[in-house]
């Protein structure tokens, strides 16, 4: 009988252990996916706030009705085609439009910083800094976007330079390859009515001849075609083959072509463009329409803005994303 009562106070014990320990598991478990359930919510927080700044004001959106409030205010237009870059820019730049963009990137970079001013970013910490013009305490005159993954930068510089270059940046993925320029197609607008230009000079291939060449589809050198659209200027007396010039060019060697006034009484400023794996255009005098159309010979994914890093940290759990 003391046997059986022995048993059964066994048997008891093993069963409330059972029990505890089932208890424990369960809190264990809960825990558990409570704080999976944390950490699901935190990496979300994370990357909406990353998404929300990149696709705001880095990643330019490839259709023009999409395009941000940061995008309509751009010193230059552009379309990205399939494997063509299109920009659209007057130089010299009114100055109000090189600040305004100077002004929008820094007010931005300052609401998203400030807890106490917005909302959209609740339990993020957020790290953002980007280029200063002199208004803003810096030097900078210039911004930089990237086109991916051409690997090639577009760069307003001051008010009366436009380039693209080849550029070294880790989110290329590769490096810039001379190859892939299948040509450069640029059109120049004089818009002043008064202005005198009369002359176009080059220097290209080594030569100081001013070709008119058809592309060649086989040519391994990338094709240059400048068109000058003299309509609006009676003043300007360019001949038919004076508007045009076109070649292959070597991109080993420098080339560039002039739009200039030669004579006597001339008012008008110079414009230049420089050639050779990349495009440099100046022009200090009236303002011009300036495009730049590049094809390249493989699609073209993204345009980004350059000058801008920022990060988006999660308080509490080793998350963190960054652009850098």
């Amino acid at each position: 009988m003391r046997e059986r009562g022995a048993l059964f106070s066994v048997m008891v014990f093993l069963l409330l252990m059972m029990v505890l320990t089932f208890t424990l598991v369960s809190q264990e478990t809960l825990y558990a996916g409570e704080k999976d359930v944390s950490q699901l919510t935190a990496l979300s927080r994370t990357s909406n706030a990353y998404d929300t700044i990149n696709e705001s004001i880095v990643d330019l959106g490839k259709e023009s009705v999409a395009r941000s409030a940061f995008e309509r205010i751009l010193p230059f237009d552009y379309t990205l085609d399939f494997n063509r870059l299109l920009l659209m820019q007057k130089l010299p730049l009114h100055p109000n439009v090189l600040a305004n963009y100077f002004d929008l990137i820094n007010a931005y970079s300052i609401f998203v910083s400030d807890t106490n001013a917005q909302t959209t970013f609740t339990n993020v910490d957020l790290d953002i800094n980007t280029v200063q013009n002199p208004a803003w305490g810096g030097t900078a005159s210039r911004i930089h976007f990237i086109l991916i993954p051409q690997c090639m930068q577009y760069v307003t510089a001051d008010l009366n330079e436009m380039i693209l270059e080849p550029v070294s940046d880790p989110a290329c993925g590769a490096d810039f390859n001379v190859q892939d320029i299948r040509r450069f197609d640029l059109n120049v607008s004089i818009k002043n009515q008064n202005a005198d230009y009369n002359s176009v000079v080059c220097h290209l291939n080594g030569s100081d001849v001013c070709t008119q060449t058809a592309f060649d589809e086989n040519s391994p050198y990338p094709f240059v075609s400048l068109t000058i659209d003299s309509a609006l200027c009676p003043s300007c007396s360019l001949s038919g083959s004076a508007r045009t010039v076109s070649a292959h060019i070597d991109t080993v060697l420098d080339h560039n072509i002039t739009l200039k006034c030669t004579g006597a009484g001339c008012t008008s400023v110079p414009l230049t463009v420089y050639l050779s794996n990349g495009v440099r255009i100046i022009h200090e005098g009236d303002r011009m329409d300036l495009n730049m159309m590049v094809t390249f010979r493989s699609p073209v994914k993204e345009l980004f803005f350059n000058d801008i890093n920022f990060s988006v940290r999660q308080p509490g759990f080793n998350l963190q994303q960054t652009n850098r």
